[in-house]
């Protein structure tokens, strides 16, 4: 069978076989496996099994794949499942991720730049809410409106004009 399939997630990966730890499988089922593992956890020890899996695809040479590897990493680590709390490659994953496209990496970005009081950086977390919100996501946008009262004009119209630079990845909060 050729092509791509959707799984219980509503990713469309392309079909791509894969042999690793499971033994020669489809990389967007065994994606499917790890994220349910991670999802359904309960231990600790369920979670560093995924996290092992996670590894495993995590040089994937499926954009979608990586992308997803990338923001389930970031998840692990920002709650420390599986491995220590760990907000700085959590930052990382979640970067990775928005720079290959998921718009939930980019929310996610957003909330720990807007919530996390010792890395705190309002502008940033509201250029990361506008390009989750150009993603599709509405929640960005009460996000983003939450954010604005405490912003100066100049960091707002900063903000926009990198959310509209043609589409380029996105900045990390050095550059903004």
């Amino acid at each position: 069978r050729s092509g791509k399939i959707k799984n219980t997630y509503g990713l469309c990966v392309p079909e791509v076989e894969f042999s690793g730890e499971l033994g020669k499988m489809n990389q967007g089922k065994l994606l499917t496996t790890i994220i349910d593992r991670i999802y359904k956890s309960t231990t600790d020890e369920d979670y560093k099994h995924a996290l092992t899996q996670l590894r495993e695809l995590s040089n994937s040479s499926v954009p979608v794949v990586e992308m997803n590897v990338c923001f389930n990493m970031g998840y692990l680590h920002l709650y420390g499942l599986g491995v220590d709390k760990d907000r700085k490659n959590a930052i990382h994953y979640f970067d990775k991720a928005a720079a290959l496209g998921s718009v939930k990496a980019k929310f996610n970005l957003g909330l720990i730049y807007s919530k996390i009081k010792s890395i705190r950086f309002p502008s940033y977390a509201y250029y990361c809410f506008g390009l989750a919100a150009a993603g599709g996501l509405n929640e960005a946008l009460k996000q983003m409106d939450k954010l604005e009262p405490e912003l100066a004009p100049e960091d707002i119209r900063r903000a926009q004009e990198c959310m509209t630079n043609d589409g380029k990845q996105f900045l990390s909060a050095s550059e903004l």
